[in-house]
């Protein structure tokens, strides 16, 4: 488990709980466990790339949010 798992996992977290998700609500959005999202989250297990893009749906900022750009915060991303 890497640094940048860490941050991607802490973000994806954070946007779940900014759309007031479950980890049950967003794993059946990605089409995981709840488990899965859990392991995302934590840095267990890197998030795929197709998971960042099915979340960001085209919203670039989102998307450099989710991949753990520095000097990106959720306030700055249009949800």
């Amino acid at each position: 488990m890497g640094n940048n798992d860490m941050i991607v996992g802490a973000r994806l977290e954070e946007y779940r709980e900014k759309l007031n998700l479950t980890h049950e609500d967003l794993a059946i959005k990605l089409g995981v466990s709840h488990s899965q999202v859990r392991n995302y989250q934590k840095g267990r297990q890197p998030v795929p790339e197709k998971i960042i893009i099915k979340l960001a749906n085209g919203n670039e900022m989102l998307e450099a949010f989710l991949r753990g750009l520095p000097g990106i915060t959720l306030d700055d991303v249009e949800l």
